[in-house]
């Protein structure tokens, strides 16, 4: 029930934290709209269809889902859980290198794949054991679920920051040293250059050393799992919980202006002229977006320039997929390609290719097939430059799959005879549905640097506007962005003198 003196609330963006914000937010009695410009929700956990297959993009994997622990309970309180179905991620990857003919597991087994590295690459063995180990003792740290259930750091107490720095005491060894250091620098140590492409290709090669430990650790405590229903599962129960607690999505509203007075945010002007009100702004969107173009720059300092004209923006990527008449089962979700011959991406050679079957769940295709991607490059200002001239930009997303198509051919063969549809997406089709700058998929690069950096929730001289989402918090995944929405109702709760509700 709405009563007179409710809050009004607008929430520019659909993805996961704009979402999680409109639910804590109905949850909590303030009255939410989330204006969506794509005419779904989730952002960039989108899907779409071609003929009989669901294409999935966006969350490749889900961290914490099994009952137990506190990301876990996040999901619970978001509806994520309901009815929903979660496989282990038993193997993360499957590297093939071509010109030796190695096909490596990275699984869940670590004294299994401690025993396949030592086989690979004896000459490493030093590296070998102080890599799994560590991956031991990431396994026990408090690190990779302090994602939980906590108090935003704006609203926690001095004491209960000391508690929490007293619990992660154990654990700020890997904030400094080689453990800060991006994982190229640790992989530089390889002797054998087969082994040094393997770690730099464990995630991002500029991540730290701590973030793809903790993932492998993640991975060994089977704490990494598939969404069997993919993205549309997940984003639409999401959707679900909200819309039962009362609010509203408004799809194909794009926001041209956040509109402000005497330092107050008080609304929005929509991309056809109309203007919504609202006591509350809250921005879930495109960061630079927001900052430059729906505010003008008018709430920036020095600090917020130097960010978005010097932080590394997480890459994009060319995506081919396929439906396949075969179910390849038996064959890991994720794989990469070390290539014997190059091939020609974005004007330029690659020696790497990765892929993605979808042959877990029934979502992707029909009985009997799959759905596989390939995936290389991430070049936006290629692609941006390139669809100036729409025929040379549909030549060359063609000239590019075709040559994915025969790569993945000589790994899995057969392949090109059993391909029945075809559908390439580049950094500028998640540019143009999702608005994320340069086409980024997780906002900011997880680098050390940049993780570390406690990024404001409001910008100064404005009142009554908050950001949350990627842009907001360095490292994105999907436990932050969902963790941010319920944050920053917290925020709210406590600015409005009202005790936090959660979902029911």
């Amino acid at each position: 029930m709405i009563h007179m003196d409710t809050k009004s609330m607008i929430i520019i963006g659909s993805g996961f934290s704009g979402l999680s914000a409109g639910i804590y937010a109905q949850a909590n009695g303030y009255s939410s709209t989330i204006l969506e410009q794509h005419n779904r929700a989730g952002g960039l956990a989108a899907w779409w269809r071609r003929g009989d297959y669901n294409i999935d993009g966006g969350v490749h994997f889900l961290m914490g889902h099994t009952p137990g622990n506190p990301i876990y309970e996040l999901y619970e309180e978001l509806g994520i859980t309901d009815g929903k179905k979660f496989l282990d991620l038993n193997t993360y990857l499957r590297f093939h290198d071509q010109a030796s003919g190695m096909v490596l597991d990275i699984s869940g087994d670590l004294e299994n794949l401690e025993m396949n590295l030592f086989t690979q690459f004896l000459q490493d063995g030093k590296l070998i054991e102080d890599l799994t180990s560590k991956v031991r003792e990431m396994q026990h740290s408090n690190i990779m679920f302090k994602l939980g259930l906590t108090d935003p750091p704006e609203l926690q107490s001095l004491i209960e920051k000391a508690k929490t720095l007293w619990e992660l005491r154990h654990d700020m060894k890997y904030f400094s040293g080689e453990y800060a250091e991006p994982i190229n620098k640790y992989a530089a140590s390889a002797k054998d250059p087969l082994f040094r492409d393997v770690l730099q290709n464990l995630f991002l090669e500029s991540s730290p050393l701590w973030f793809v430990l903790m993932i492998l650790a993640l991975a060994t405590n089977k704490q990494l799992g598939l969404l069997a229903d993919g993205c549309e599962g997940l984003v639409n129960g999401l959707v679900n919980k909200y819309e039962s607690l009362g609010g509203t999505i408004e799809y194909r509203k794009r926001v041209k202006e956040i509109l402000v007075q005497d330092g107050q945010a008080i609304g929005v002007i929509l991309s056809d002229g109309t203007k919504m009100a609202a006591d509350i702004v809250i921005s879930a969107a495109d960061g630079r977006s927001t900052i430059f173009e729906m505010l003008g720059g008018r709430f920036v300092d020095k600090e917020i320039e130097k960010r978005y004209a010097t932080w590394m923006v997480s890459p994009s990527y060319v995506t081919a997929s396929f439906g396949v008449a075969g179910d390849f089962a038996g064959q890991p979700p994720f794989g990469i390609i070390f290539l014997k011959r190059p091939m020609i991406c974005e004007g330029k050679e690659t020696g790497v290719m990765s892929y993605r079957l979808l042959n877990y769940g029934e979502k992707f295709a029909p009985k009997g097939k799959c759905l596989i991607q390939a995936m290389c490059g991430g070049d936006f200002e290629f692609w941006k430059e390139l669809r100036n001239d729409i025929a040379k930009y549909r030549i060359e997303k063609e000239r590019l799959a075709g040559e994915m198509l025969q790569r993945l051919d000589e790994v899995f063969t057969g392949f090109v005879t059993q391909v029945e549809m075809m559908d390439v997406a580049t950094p500028c089709t998640t540019f143009r549905y999702t608005g994320n700058w340069k086409g980024a998929m997780m906002g900011w690069m997880p680098t050390t640097k940049q993780m570390m950096k406690t990024l404001s929730r409001s910008l100064p001289g404005l009142n009554g506007f908050y950001m949350i989402g990627q842009w907001a918090q360095p490292g994105g995944g999907v436990p932050s962005c969902l963790m941010q929405g319920r944050n920053i109702v917290q925020i709210l709760c406590h600015q409005d003198g009202q005790k936090f509700r959660v979902p029911r």
